[in-house]
């Protein structure tokens, strides 16, 4: 052990020399001159982002599974069928949105009832039966809606008067009980269609005969012309009535003096064009064609009618008809220069001037009477119809067989349209009071709402959506109008749907 004591150590002392010595100060003063000052700013380029990225690489199953019995087996096995379930599901995915990427929330396909409308009074004199809707049309503006009055039950000579009836939803002292104007004929008013372009013009044709046209914006009388009898102009019941716009080159216009040509279609099987602002009868054809039993030629009555949409229109101007027969009609408006003079002079005559059949083909034969056409707004070849074999069809003027069958209900059908804004949607109306809207995106066979209208007492005899503003859906029975409100899962057009209905017909057209 190391003892430690303390001891005495060694000690420097250093004297501070700072004081010893002070420097000398003494005031001065200096400026520097002006110092200008300036701001600048700048700012960095644009930038461009850009990205790759490497091709999709597929690799053999082969090339991850070593060794082990039986691989080798499963390996090929799965070689084999992966492309081809691959396939699969890209085809399948035209058809329904379920095995397709969809980043957004599927819209809502719902329905609600916002207007029940009313014309009281339906039966004019004592012991005179009640009228019903008979049709019903949206105007250009999406707001005004006409509704016709007629019966389907006569019998022989109609003594019953029609009326048309027509509400504006967009105004302010709108009463769904009370129409806006009301105009009377003298026999039961069979259907109605406001002009495309002009939201005051409508078209009607009765049960006697007569067509009629109304410009509602127009003082005193609402009432433009009343076709005459001739032995040129319809004898029976006028079914259905469409307005066609041409230009003035179109071949059915004479000089471009009017561009407006109403087509009307009776069940004497005569499908007549007038000019509007004159009333005068243009040209006209009848029904003729070959009995499917006796082959023999014999005149269709027409029940309905749908023209192509204004996109589709084109030289020479083609419609499609239903007849009482049950056959669905692709026809001819075409005319020369030529035969209008003559057919014009025979009615200058008092003599019949309908020349030759306006029908070119057959497109689709029902049991029974076709009751409702529509011509798909998206494809000139398509078109939907419905009758009273029960069946709604959807054909292709290019087929001979139906694209797809539909039977929604053991009754008989009597409106379908094609939805002006979804490609794969269609509404079709039914004996039993309910309404059938299919989404065919989303199933071939099984509508996706289900519309109770009034009740299984009454059938739904007119239906129509609304161009202009595609939420509104309008049903009608026998004595009230209902006005839907569509969600946008009805309206708004979903991705790959063009391509879905081309799909349908591709494949109809493979089979």
């Amino acid at each position: 052990m190391v003892a430690i004591d303390d001891g005495d150590t060694l000690q420097v002392n250093i004297q501070s020399t700072w004081q010893l010595k002070r420097p000398q100060l003494q005031e001065k003063a200096l400026q520097t001159s002006r110092l200008h000052q300036q701001d600048q700013a700048c700012q960095s380029g644009e930038r461009n982002s850009k990205s790759t990225q490497t091709d999709r690489l597929f690799k053999k199953y082969s090339d991850a599974v070593r060794g082990g019995p039986g691989l080798a087996a499963v390996v090929a096995f799965l070689n084999k069928v992966v492309p081809l379930i691959e396939v699969a599901i890209a085809e399948n995915g035209l058809y329904t949105t379920q095995t397709e990427v969809d980043w957004t929330q599927e819209a809502p396909s719902d329905a609600t009832l916002t207007h029940t409308l009313h014309a009281p009074d339906t039966a004019t004199s004592p012991g005179s039966e009640q009228t019903c809707c008979t049709s019903v049309s949206w105007s250009s503006t999406g707001q005004g809606i006409a509704v016709s009055y007629g019966r389907f039950d006569v019998e022989g000579w109609c003594l019953q008067p029609g009326r048309l009836c027509t509400w504006n939803l967009a105004r302010t002292n709108f009463d769904p009980n009370k129409p806006e104007v009301t105009l009377e004929v003298d026999s039961c008013l069979q259907c109605c269609a406001y002009h495309p372009q002009q939201a005051g013009l409508i078209a009607g044709g009765s049960y006697t005969g007569d067509v009629y046209v109304w410009d509602l914006s127009q003082e005193g009388d609402f009432q433009v012309f009343k076709s005459t009898l001739s032995a040129s102009s319809h004898q029976e019941p006028v079914t259905a009535v469409s307005w066609h716009s041409g230009s003035a080159d179109d071949s059915l216009h004479n000089g471009g003096e009017d561009a407006d040509v109403l087509i009307s279609l009776g069940s004497d099987g005569r499908l007549l064009m007038w000019r509007r602002q004159t009333a005068e009868l243009l040209y006209g054809f009848e029904l003729m064609w070959q009995h499917p039993d006796t082959r023999k030629m014999v005149l269709w009555g027409g029940t309905c009618m749908a023209l192509p949409q204004q996109g589709f229109q084109q030289q020479p101007l083609g419609c499609l008809v239903g007849s009482e027969g049950g056959a669905v009609f692709r026809c001819s408006l075409d005319s020369n220069a030529a035969a209008r003079q003559a057919f014009a002079q025979a009615v200058g005559a008092q003599q019949k001037g309908l020349v030759g059949s306006a029908i070119k083909s057959l497109v689709c034969q029902h049991a029974g009477p076709v009751h409702a056409l529509s011509a798909s707004p998206f494809d000139p070849n398509l078109a939907l119809s419905c009758g009273l074999d029960g069946q709604a069809r959807i054909c292709s003027i290019l087929l001979r067989q139906p694209l797809l069958e539909l039977a929604p209900s053991d009754k008989y059908l009597f409106a379908a349209q094609w939805s002006p804004t979804r490609p794969m949607v269609i509404a079709i109306g039914t004996g039993d009071g309910r309404v059938f809207l299919y989404d065919l995106m989303h199933n071939l066979e099984r509508p996706v709402r289900i519309l109770d209208v009034c009740g299984s007492a009454q059938p739904v005899y007119g239906l129509v959506f609304n161009v202009q503003a595609p939420e509104l859906f309008a049903t009608t029975d026998q004595q009230s109008v209902k006005v839907w409100n569509l969600q946008e899962g009805l309206t708004k057009q979903r991705a790959k749907e063009r391509q879905a209905l081309n799909r349908l017909v591709a494949d109809a057209t493979a089979t």
